[in-house]
């Protein structure tokens, strides 16, 4: 079994507002998406909570 490949990055295009790219890699499959900065805060949230649900953790 493979485990997944993530990676998040800050990214300016030229004439583009920056976003947050979160690439998650997985059996030669990539799913890109880029995300405000509100955005990117708001699925760290969520990703803690559960994470703290699993394991037990306050």
């Amino acid at each position: 079994m493979r485990l997944p490949r993530v990676q998040v990055m800050p990214l300016r295009r030229a004439r583009c507002a920056p976003v947050v790219s979160l690439l998650y890699r997985l059996a030669g499959v990539d799913v890109v998406v880029d995300l405000t900065a509100d955005e990117a805060r708001a699925v760290a949230t969520e990703l803690r909570r559960a994470a703290h649900l699993l394991d037990g953790t306050p």
